[in-house]
């Protein structure tokens, strides 16, 4: 009697779980990118964004969930009612595998009712881009590029923009590959639709070389790339040359050039409407934020901080001799925080009315991915919303 309940509460719960998964693929067919509108994602911390009334991001097993903001609620991303959940092997049978186990490194987005994933493998320094319905069936392969990394893109009148990158490969004295430490940049454009890609600038390439999209407007795109004139081995920075330019892509007509003076190399960044956020460190640990405009190309220093800058809800958030304080960029007006929540809670991004990052804990349990509402952190409330998880001694 004991075996058959327990059959039925495990039958039950999948059922729940998979109501709920469908209720979510419902809210999210909401979720549209019009014609003639920008998106830009960064996802430095892996696949997260928001979406129409909640937010896909990943656990720390690569397993894809949908937080729903109304419901507080967040599910699993697979449509099987039986599915077990579990990281899928190279001989897995199809019928086993769940739909929201992602391979490698991931990114991702919605577009016009379809879930894009963006699966990396950095080893082989090559992506395929998954489509597929909201829940993950239906997958199908529309692309291929040449990639080993990848953590800021934008979606626009149907293409997906995005840098490309290879490392320059050498043979060592044994005849094995090895890298140069010089890497090829670039910057794709995706037709969402064929999946065809082509390079839309000519490829770049020197010693660390990194290119970013910072951010979109007005059929524009900012890029900024770093590099160094020599191997940079993390102890020979001023010895090395390095460099950061600020670039921009205009996607009507192609042209592709300069729009800010070289600056100090960089930290964070972030775009608010015209204006662009960004940081320098310097030796003592101090941080230097910059204030640009997209429009005019002038820039000005406007805050310093003792810690690396964080940025959202069109601020720069910092630190001086102890008091936490934010700059905003619409007002140019430097404000106190009168709380610490900051000495226990870094975020990532902006999600709507919440802002995205983690709660750090002590010892090896790891720090909790998590959302706390804007209004409740400005009021110093720590108020946190924990998100799916598993503590590294729970892991399989």
């Amino acid at each position: 009697m004991k075996k058959k309940k327990i059959k039925w509460v495990v039958l039950a719960a999948a059922l729940l779980m998979a109501l709920a998964a469908a209720a979510f693929v419902k809210k999210g067919e909401k979720e549209q990118v019009s014609s003639g509108e920008s998106s830009y994602y960064k996802q430095t911390m892996g696949l997260a964004f928001l979406a129409q009334d909640g937010f896909f991001h990943t656990d720390n097993r690569n397993f894809l969930y949908f937080y729903d903001f109304e419901k507080e609620l967040d599910v699993i991303v697979c449509n099987k009612p039986d599915c077990h959940h579990e990281e899928t092997q190279e001989d897995t049978p199809d019928e086993e595998k769940c739909n929201a186990y992602l391979n490698g490194m991931v990114c991702g987005f919605v577009f016009e009712k379809q879930l894009y994933i963006i699966e990396i493998d950095p080893m082989m320094q090559r992506a395929e881009i998954i489509r597929s319905r909201l829940d993950r069936s239906g997958q199908k392969k529309v692309g291929e590029l040449s990639l080993d990394y990848l953590d800021t893109f934008v979606v626009e009148d149907g293409f997906l923009y995005l840098a490309g990158s290879v490392q320059e490969m050498d043979e060592d004295e044994t005849g094995m590959a090895v890298p140069s430490g010089r890497s090829q940049t670039w910057l794709y454009r995706v037709d969402l639709e064929t999946g065809k890609a082509e390079k839309v600038t000519e490829e770049s390439i020197a010693f660390n070389a990194s290119l970013q999209i910072v951010g979109a407007a007005d059929k524009k795109i900012y890029c900024r790339y770093s590099y160094f004139d020599r191997l940079y081995d993390g102890t020979n920075f001023e010895e090395a040359g390095a460099h950061t330019r600020w670039f921009v892509y205009d996607t009507g007509n192609g042209d592709y050039k300069e729009f800010l003076p070289e600056s100090g190399f960089g930290g964070g960044f972030y775009v608010n409407g015209s204006a662009l956020l960004y940081d320098e460190s310097e030796e003592d640990g101090v941080y230097t934020v910059w204030q640009a405009d997209l429009k005019t190309g002038e820039a000005a220093a406007c805050a310093v901080s003792d810690i690396a800058p964080l940025y959202g809800d069109g601020k720069a958030f910092i630190k001086n001799q102890g008091q936490y304080q934010y700059y905003d960029s619409e007002t140019k007006k430097t404000e106190n925080l009168n709380h610490k929540l900051l000495d226990q809670f870094y975020f990532w991004q902006d999600a709507g009315e919440y802002f995205y990052g983690a709660l750090k804990r002590e010892g090896s349990q790891g720090d909790m991915p998590c959302f706390i509402r804007k209004k409740d952190f400005y009021r110093g409330k720590d108020r946190f919303i924990p998100l799916a998880w598993t503590s590294p001694e729970a892991s399989p």
